[in-house]
C-alpha cells in the first residue's frame, strides 16, 4: 500500500509543474544565457534564434529571389573590414531526408536533402552584410507565388535564424581570421570560442 501511495504523490508532484515551466526550462537547457546577447568585454554581440515573416520577392530571369533585412547597429566598419558575421539557420522538422537542418548549419547552404543535385544557385540560402544590416537571400526557379514550396515542413517564417557578429578586435585578440573560422569551425566551436 505504501509503495501507491508514494507513486500516487510522485504523480501528483510531477503533474502539477506547468508545461510553461517545463517549456522554460527546457529552452534555458538549449540556449545556454552566457552566450546570448552583446559581450562588452569582447565587443562580439550573438542574437537570439529569430523568425523573419517580411521576405520580399523579386523575380530576376528564370529565378525568383526571395530577400530580407535585418538591422543590426553591431555590424560597424570594424567587422565589416576583418570581422565577420556568421549567420546559422535551423528548423524543427521530423522529415528524416531534412533532418541535418535540425541542428544549425552556417550559410550558405542548399534547402536539399543530401542526395539532391540542384541547378545551381537554387534551393540556395545565402548572407551578406554592410554597415548596419544584415540580408539573407533564399533563391529558387521562378514561381508566381509569394511564398517558396518548400519541403520538409518548411516555410521561410519557420525557419529560425541566429547571427553571430565578431569584429576585427575579437579575432585579433585570439590569433584567429575571418576565413579560418568560417571555413574551419562548427557551430560548437563557435560557441565554446564565444564563452572563452
Amino acid at each position: 500500500m505504501k509503495q501507491w501511495i508514494t507513486l500516487l504523490t510522485a504523480t501528483a508532484i510531477f503533474v502539477s509543474c506547468s508545461k510553461q515551466n517545463l517549456k522554460e526550462d527546457l529552452q534555458q537547457d538549449k540556449e545556454p544565457a552566457s552566450v546570448a546577447g552583446p559581450s562588452t568585454t569582447t565587443g562580439n554581440y550573438i542574437t537570439a534564434w529569430e523568425n523573419y515573416s517580411n521576405w520580399a520577392k523579386s523575380d530576376q530571369g528564370n529565378v525568383t529571389v526571395f530577400t530580407v533585412q535585418r538591422k543590426s547597429d553591431e555590424v560597424t566598419s570594424s567587422v565589416t573590414n576583418g570581422g565577420l558575421v556568421l549567420t546559422y539557420a535551423k528548423l524543427a522538422t521530423t522529415n528524416p531526408l531534412y533532418a541535418s537542418f535540425n541542428n544549425p548549419k552556417m550559410l550558405p547552404f542548399y534547402f536539399l536533402p543530401e542526395s539532391e543535385r540542384p541547378l545551381p544557385q537554387t534551393f540556395y540560402f545565402t548572407s551578406s552584410v554592410s554597415n548596419g544590416v544584415i540580408t539573407i537571400t533564399y533563391r529558387v526557379p521562378y514561381t508566381k507565388e509569394n511564398s517558396p514550396m518548400m519541403a520538409g515542413g518548411a516555410s521561410l517564417q519557420k525557419i529560425q535564424f541566429q547571427h553571430i557578429i565578431l569584429p576585427t578586435e575579437f579575432l585579433q585578440s585570439r590569433g584567429l581570421s575571418a576565413s579560418t573560422i568560417r571555413n574551419n569551425y562548427t557551430y560548437d566551436q563557435v560557441m565554446n570560442l564565444l564563452n572563452q
